[in-house]
This record gives structure tokens, C-alpha cells and sequence, in this order.
């Protein structure tokens, strides 16, 4: 089965959105390109996206792989770069789940943020905190994640999740996602205070970063500590929205402040709603639109040139062939001998402009990413393999694969190792693409061959 074939495209790379504090009309301008930059299969406002590969899909681990939840983060770590967008709205919809869960005694501690106190530059009547003692600054929270393990510093420990794997469909935690690309068949939770490696986030005193993160913002009193999940929140400043923290978000300033002066009244989940809605545009209309375009692709980059050089040979030998039988005296029929060259070659170029590779779609396979190909070798965990193991900067230039993957010959980089493409969607996607390529392709061919029909022969010899 596939898509419309004459109306169907894939969807566009998104470079940027406008920032979180853009107007309304710019945002609705800049989504509305996304909504008419092609036709086809539309998934919300992006076109080219069919319905199962849906950006709620994905995150629920509604879809097979390559693009389930997991194939989506590390695509967001390896390729885009901003993995903690994901981690933290991932965080942030299990946060509100466990927030509601709470007895209404509790949820009383921690009123409804109302927006206009966050930006407004209001001062509420709140008890300060006698030891409110700053001792240093957040910079220092940074270096002391990357340092060793000498000395540890009182930091919190993660709190125990609401739900755990193999339980009840109560307690199942909705950030699971199917097993990875690979065929793991363990589910791995997602947990923003994750690590590998030899530094924990949790070594740090993120309660003391939090109040210097208060301080930085003129909030002179310290948070109720009684308020539910005040701990949690600290982590989250820590990590995600203080200035130079290992996952800092890309907010703006102003809105960096509203969320942290709404954050020292109250832990309420509302407090992090405009940041939640930021992120999840960016991960709605940008990072899941270059995740399905980037998918699409079944084989490497060395994979694809060496496609791109083998139809172009192929269309080259092909009208060379047909030149020397138009030169000669020969019947004409030998002149559409060519064509033969002509519609496999661009066939596989058309493809190969598109990211894929015919020889790979033909047995509905992909290669493996880089970061994939060691998976199995107990030498190379070290990688990530799974949410549990990210490290605190979501960085990997020190990950075992990186030096094993230069260290790869061109040939073995161009065969790489495959695997079977789970997902049906995403199978049609490619399908449809692979049709146009081949409509395309034997429309070259009927026009080169109708040139060289009627040309006149050149009887040299």
C-alpha cells in the first residue's frame, strides 16, 4: 500500500520556530509555512506526516522501530542535539500525573499558578527562610558535575518513581516506550536524573543551586518546603532552568524568570505550563518533523554518495551507449539500448536524493545508526542504550562507539550492518517515495529515448 503518489512529500526540514517569547502572529505565520510547504498526508499542522507516525503516537509507544519514543531521543541526542527537551517533557507529563494523584490536603500546600504573578513584577507577603545563605554560585554546580568522585557533596536522592516496570496497568508508567531498534525486549523508563559514567547528577547539592537560582532572580524569601514535591523541583531547576545547567533549556530570559518566581511560590504543575507549551512546540512542529524526514532515510551517508555515484554512472553509460550506436549505421531500435541505463540509474539517483537506497528498500531494510552498530557487545555499553543511562549533558563525544566508528573503512561504512524496518507506516512512507522515483525515472527515460529516436544518424561507420 502506499500514499498518494502525485501528491505526496515528505516533510520539510524546520530549521527553527520562533522563540518562546515571539507573538501570536508570528507563531501562527511560521506554523502555517509548515502546514502549506507541501501536500499530502497532513499529521496536525505538518504535512507529509501520516497519522501513525504521529507525534502523540511516538511518545505514547504507539509505534514500532525505527521510530518509537527511543529512536526519538536519540535522535534528538545525536543528531539535533537537544535531548532535554524530550526529558523534560517527558518528565513534566508524568509529574502532572503523580501531582494529581496527591490527597487534596496536600494539593492545597501548592496552589494554581496564576500566570500575571509570574510576569508581573508582583511581591507576595511569603515567610522567608532564616537560613537563606548563599555560598555559592551556579557555575560551580556545573563544574562539580564534571568532576570525579572524591568527595561527595549532600545531594538529594531521586525519588522513587509512581510506578515501576511489570506491574499492574495502574502502575504502569506511560513513558515506557517498545523495545529499541535493535530488538531489545526490556522496557527502559525515562527518568530526567538518569546517568552513566562516573558523575551523578544526584552528587550535587541541587537544593543549594536552587536557592542560588532564587536569589539570581530577586526572590528574597525561600520556598515552602513543606509544598509536595519541593525536592523534585529544586532537581529540575538544577538541571533544566538554571542558567548553565547541564540541561539547560533554551528559554528566554524573561521567561526564565517568570518560571522561577512562579516556581518559589508554589510546585503546582501549572507553574511549568508555559515552559511545558514552549517545549513541546518545539518538539511538536521542529524536532518530530526532522525525526520523520530524517527516518525516511534507510542508509548512511557513505550509502546514499555511493547510490548518488552509481546512478549517475549508470544515466551516463546509458546515453554514452546510445552516442555510439546514434553515430554509427545501425537501425534505430539499438538507439533505445540506453534505455535501459536510463531508468535504473535514475531511479536510484531520484531514491538516493531522497536519502534512500533501492537495493536497501527492495528488502525493506535500513542500516543501522552508528551509535547501533555495538549494541551487543558487553565492551560497548557504555553507550546509550537506554533513558536510564544518559549522562548529565546529554553529550557522547566520549562514548566507546565515536573512536570505533572512525576508525571504519569507506567500504565498510557503505555495507554497513542492516536491520529489518518494524514499522508499517513508515514502510509505506517509503514505498510511495520509491513509486515516484520510478514515475520519475520512466519519464527521463521516455524523453532521452524520443530525442535519440529521432535524431538522424550520423553513419561514421
Amino acid at each position: 500500500m502506499v500514499y498518494n503518489v502525485f501528491s505526496y512529500r515528505r516533510p520539510n526540514f524546520v530549521s527553527r520556530l520562533p522563540s518562546s517569547n515571539a507573538s501570536q502572529c508570528e507563531s501562527e505565520y511560521a506554523l502555517q509555512g509548515l502546514s502549506e510547504s507541501g501536500s499530502g498526508l497532513s499529521n496536525g499542522n505538518i504535512s507529509g506526516i501520516p497519522d501513525a507516525l504521529s507525534f502523540d503516537r511516538i511518545i505514547e509507544g504507539s509505534t514500532c522501530p525505527p521510530m518509537t519514543c527511543r529512536d526519538f531521543m536519540s535522535y534528538l541526542i545525536y543528531v539535533e542535539h537537544c535531548a532535554e527537551n524530550l526529558q523534560f517533557y517527558l518528565w513534566y507529563k508524568d509529574y502532572v500525573q503523580r501531582f494529581e494523584k496527591l490527597p487534596e490536603r496536600e494539593k492545597e500546600l501548592s496552589p494554581e499558578h496564576k500566570p500575571k504573578f509570574a510576569v508581573e513584577d508582583h511581591e507576595e507577603p511569603l515567610p522567608a527562610h532564616t537560613n537563606a545563605t548563599v555560598t555559592r554560585e551556579v557555575q560551580r554546580f556545573v563544574n562539580n558535575v564534571f568532576a570525579t568522585h572524591g568527595s561527595k557533596t549532600s545531594g538529594l536522592k531521586a525519588p522513587s518513581p509512581a510506578w515501576a516496570p511489570g506491574g499492574d496497568s495502574e502502575n504502569t508508567s506511560p513513558l515506557f516506550s517498545p523495545p529499541n531498534s535493535m530488538g531489545h525486549n526490556s522496557y527502559c523508563a525515562i527518568t530526567p536524573f538518569a546517568y552513566s559514567g562516573t558523575v551523578s547528577l544526584n552528587d550535587v547539592n541541587h537544593k543549594q543551586v536552587a536557592s542560588e537560582t532564587f536569589e539570581g532572580v530577586d526572590v528574597k524569601w525561600q520556598p515552602f518546603s513543606i509544598q509536595p514535591f519541593r525536592d523534585e523541583i529544586s532537581r529540575i531547576i538544577a538541571i533544566y532552568l538554571a542558567e548553565g545547567a547541564p540541561r539547560e533549556l533554551n528559554l528566554s530570559s524573561r521567561d526564565r524568570q517568570a518560571v522561577i518566581k512562579a516556581l518559589a511560590r508554589t510546585t503546582h504543575p501549572s507553574a511549568l505550563k508555559h515552559v511545558k507549551d514552549h517545549i513541546e512546540d518545539l518538539l511538536r512542529f521542529q524536532s518530530h518533523p526532522n525525526f520523520i524526514r530524517w527516518s525516511i532515510c534507510n542508509g548512511n551517508k557513505p550509502r546514499v554518495a555511493f547510490a548518488v555515484g552509481l546512478g549517475t554512472f549508470c544515466i551516463l553509460g546509458g546515453i554514452l551507449s546510445s552516442l555510439i550506436v546514434t553515430l554509427g549505421s545501425v537501425g534505430r531500435g539499438w538507439r533505445a539500448f540506453g534505455a535501459i541505463g536510463w531508468l535504473l540509474g535514475s531511479a536510484t539517483l531520484f531514491a538516493a536524493m531522497k536519502g534512500m537506497c533501492v537495493v536497501l528498500h527492495g528488502r525493506h531494510r535500513r542500516h543501522v545508526r552508528p551509535w547501533e552498530l555495538w549494541n551487543d557487545d558487553a565492551e560497548m555499553k557504555g553507550s546509550k542504550d537506554s533513558f536510564e543511562t544518559s549522562s548529565s549533558t546529554n553529550s557522547y563525544e566520549d562514548e566507546p562507539w565515536v573512536e570505533q566508528y572512525e576508525k571504519r573503512s569507506l567500504i565498510s561504512r557503505i555495507f554497513d550492518k542492516e536491520v529489518w524496518i518494524e514499522e508499517p507506516a513508515l514502510r509505506q512512507v517509503q514505498d510511495t517515495i520509491a513509486v515516484q522515483s520510478i514515475i520519475c525515472a520512466a519519464f527521463f527515460t521516455g524523453v532521452l529515448t524520443a530525442i535519440f529516436m529521432v535524431v538522424p544518424a550520423g553513419n561514421f561507420y
